[in-house]
């Protein structure tokens, strides 16, 4: 195996292996599944192709969302269907994205969050549903949608994601008891 193909062979391990972070943040950014995987394959092949892969644990992950980061301001700027992110908003996004505890694996907090949403009521679920997978422009659009006010939506989504992060922090205890 040449050099350059034995570079990409552990870039590619250490793509999957850091998939739902980078997956996680470029979601954050656009908010639309659809466009995050769009985004996330250009990101992937971005990375795959490079020639300077950090490849220890501790620089790839920043690296690669460096990567997303720009790959993320790039579709905001091509794409005219989506009012863009403001880039510090998407700074905020990576200074948040890793202060997450690194200790702590990616997939479980992924499962803890799939295992906590199904506990919620239908409502709730049905709420963020609209509000995250991109039919919902605003909450004024989710007011109209679920028959309240702007603002007693947007309480309740800040109660909604108040209660999955409690939920994850249990399981994330729980598991490391």
């Amino acid at each position: 195996m040449s050099q350059n193909a034995s570079t990409s062979a552990k870039a590619a391990e250490k793509l999957l292996e850091n998939r739902d972070a980078l997956y996680a943040y470029v979601l954050a950014c656009v908010r639309s599944h659809i466009d995050a995987d769009d985004i996330l394959q250009n990101v992937s092949v971005a990375i795959i192709s490079s020639d300077d892969i950090p490849l220890d644990d501790s620089r790839f992950l920043a690296w690669a969302r460096e990567v997303a980061r720009r790959r993320v301001l790039e579709h905001f700027r091509v794409s005219r269907r989506l009012i863009p992110i403001d880039p510090e908003t998407i700074a905020h996004i990576t200074a948040a994205a890793e202060r997450v505890d690194s200790n702590q694996s990616s997939r479980s907090r992924r499962e803890s969050l799939l295992e906590c949403l199904e506990k919620l009521p239908p409502e709730s679920q049905q709420l963020l549903m609209a509000r995250y997978d991109g039919t919902a422009a605003d909450t004024g659009a989710l007011a109209r949608r679920f028959g309240r006010s702007e603002q007693g939506i947007s309480s309740l989504l800040y109660r909604i994601r108040q209660s999955l992060r409690q939920c994850i922090e249990r399981k994330l205890c729980l598991e490391e008891a």
